[in-house]
Parts: C-alpha cells; sequence; structure tokens
C-alpha cells in the first residue's frame, strides 16, 4: 500500500492513517439484496498540518458524497458512489465486511490520478486477491463512481456490509488532501488519528 501511494507522488500519512485504522462496528439487522445510505451535504473535511493528521471542515462541493447505493447480486457486488462534484485525483476506498468463512473483510482502493488508473482488492488487508472483472468506473461529468466486484472475490458471502470513503488526493503539492465518509457527518482529529471507522451499513443479503 504505502508503495503505490509513492508511486503515484501522494502523501502517504493521512490516507494510510484512515485505511489501516478501520475497524468494524456490529449490527444484527438485516436488508434486502439493496440498500441506500444518504450522505449529509457540506460534510468534506479538509487535512492539514504538517503531519497530515488534523482536519478542518470545507464546504466545497468536489468529493462531498451525497448517496452509496449498494447491490449485492447473484454473482457480483455493485456499489455506486455519487457526489456533488468529482474533480481531479481521488481515491475510492469500499470496505465489504462479509458472511464468508471466518468472517473477512475486503478493501477495494481505486486510485485516480492524471497519468495513473489502479485499483486492488484485499482480504483484511494482508491478502492481495487477483479477480477478474474487478472494475471501476467514473463518470467526472454526472460525478459517480461505479465499483463493481465479482462475488466470487469475495468468497460468495451469504450478506455483506459496506462502508465508503471519498479521498480527493494532494498531489505533488496542490493544495491539500480532503476526505467525505459516507453516513459520517462529524469527522474529528481523535477519529482520524487512530479510533477512525467507516459506518458501516446493516447486512445486505443475496439477490438474484
Amino acid at each position: 500500500m504505502i508503495k503505490l501511494w509513492r508511486r503515484f507522488g501522494v502523501r502517504t500519512g493521512a490516507l494510510l492513517t484512515v485505511l489501516l485504522a478501520v475497524t468494524l462496528t456490529t449490527s444484527e439487522q438485516a436488508d434486502a439484496a439493496t440498500h441506500v445510505v444518504k450522505d449529509t451535504r457540506r460534510d468534506v473535511y479538509a487535512i492539514k498540518g504538517d503531519d497530515g493528521q488534523h482536519l478542518v471542515n470545507k464546504t466545497g462541493a468536489n468529493g462531498d458524497i451525497t448517496a452509496v447505493r449498494t447491490n449485492h447480486r447473484a454473482r457480483s457486488v455493485e456499489v455506486v458512489i455519487k457526489a456533488r462534484q468529482l474533480r481531479g485525483s481521488n481515491a475510492t476506498v469500499v470496505e465489504i465486511a462479509t458472511s464468508a468463512k471466518h468472517r473477512p473483510t475486503f478493501f477495494v482502493v481505486a486510485l485516480k490520478t492524471k497519468r495513473h488508473h489502479d485499483i486492488s482488492l484485499t482480504k483484511n488487508f494482508d491478502q492481495q486477491i487477483h479477480c477478474n472483472g474487478l472494475r471501476v468506473r467514473r463518470d467526472v461529468k454526472e460525478a459517480v463512481i461505479r465499483v463493481h466486484i465479482p462475488r466470487r472475490c469475495l468468497d460468495n458471502p451469504q450478506w455483506i456490509r459496506t462502508g465508503v470513503g471519498v479521498f480527493m488526493l494532494r498531489v505533488k503539492g496542490a493544495g491539500r488532501e480532503r476526505i467525505d465518509v459516507a453516513g459520517k457527518r462529524l469527522l474529528t482529529d481523535r477519529w482520524f488519528r487512530g479510533v477512525a471507522r467507516f459506518p458501516l451499513s446493516p447486512k445486505i443479503t443475496a439477490g438474484p
């Protein structure tokens, strides 16, 4: 992971702090094959400070998530992220907790800069998964990101729970990184530095 961010000239500290500190919450609530999370507008946070571990609220539209829809189908999982605006370099992180054996958690990280497009799938953050059919499509005009994961790459779980974060990246010293986490309105320095967690959806059972 660290090599990936350095390769693209992206500051590593702030982003990796969030990615590696994510922990899971529990819920017994079940849901149908589709679940929608509505996210508060104007809750994007800029990452500042010499250590890159401080947050300040920004009201800009870029990277501001408004809704996330997860479709859990018989053969695939699709996560559709709608934002107010989606310009410049960004990283999309999708966390997928599953009912598969040993309850693994999968992470999709999709990085997009001016010169590079990269997508990876890891299992419990320590096992890289080669997954034919894994793809991410971005529509800048509509400000939509679509993440498609074949269900077999997730060990064919009976149910999943998803969490999403969008990071607008600072590349080669230009501007500040920004972060918006779907379903979480208030972000604090304490949350960001070590107790970070993506709010996860209820259990979404597999549909047709």
